[in-house]
């Protein structure tokens, strides 16, 4: 082989292993970019169809329908009825001292191990279970905590979600009706209005959720209301925070739901 050949041969060499350097960087760098951007629009299309099922809901908790049905696309993840959350609130300022307190499923959208979306108690959360101090209240419930010169309301609905069925989970790429209907709450509306009264508010959730809840708190409780408040999330889930009102109203909602 003349040097003429010897050079168009190392020339097809060089720009075939430079063709092939060049789809190898692209796929290795490319690709898990091109994934991670999938999974973020597929969480944030999940996120905003929770703030449409917290729509729906509150219809719901305000008399304004009886039932009403959110489309949810999984999209490779799951849907399923999360671990129990209880929420609490104790008069510590009255004897005997009163206890409202309702138990519910939260529903959680899981994208994998990473990213979590719950409705729980009204609020819409995004969860990282690897970073829990991450949590963030994306939707706010619809409480009430307001100060209107040194008169403190606090209005707390109970929105207690819980299985109509046998509460199975849901997983793949499909696109799941979540109805949710009106039902019986497990307790009774409090309306208390001759104050002053100190309350604790506790809620226990998930450790991947408690940050949310405590930053919620911080932000949503004026200054002149909060006594103790609030109290840092446990390991164990646990955020609690004591506050000072003059009005207290509890009301209760229960809502049953089903995944088709």
């Amino acid at each position: 082989m003349d040097n003429r050949g010897v050079s168009e041969v190392l020339g097809f060499v060089l720009v075939f292993s430079m063709i092939t350097a060049t789809v190898a960087l692209v796929y290795v760098s490319g690709i898990p970019a091109l994934q991670e951007r999938r999974d973020a629009e597929r969480v944030d299309n999940a996120e905003r169809a929770f703030d449409v099922l917290a729509d729906n809901v509150n219809d719901i908790y305000q008399g304004n329908a009886p039932s009403r049905a959110t489309e949810i696309s999984l999209d490779d993840a799951r849907l399923a009825f999360g671990a129990p959350t209880t929420m609490r609130v104790t008069v510590t300022s009255l004897s005997p001292t009163p206890v409202y307190e309702t138990s519910f499923r939260p529903i959680v959208y899981s994208a994998g191990t990473r990213t979590e979306i719950a409705y729980e108690g009204g609020a819409v959360i995004r969860a990282d279970p690897g970073n829990p101090e991450n949590a963030i209240v994306k939707r706010d419930p619809p409480m009430v905590f307001a100060d209107d010169s040194g008169n403190g309301t606090a209005l707390i609905p109970f929105l207690g979600t819980r299985p109509a069925g046998d509460g199975s989970a849901v997983g793949g790429s499909t696109t799941v009706l979540v109805r949710t209907v009106g039902a019986t709450p497990t307790v009774e509306n409090v309306s208390l209005t001759d104050g002053p009264y100190t309350l604790n508010y506790t809620i226990e959730t998930t450790p991947e959720r408690a940050n949310a809840w405590r930053d919620f708190f911080d932000g949503e409780v004026p200054a002149p209301l909060k006594k103790d408040c609030p109290v840092a999330g446990t390991p164990d889930g646990v955020v609690a925070c004591e506050i000072e009102v003059d009005r207290l109203i509890v009301t209760a909602t229960g809502i049953d739901v089903t995944f088709n």
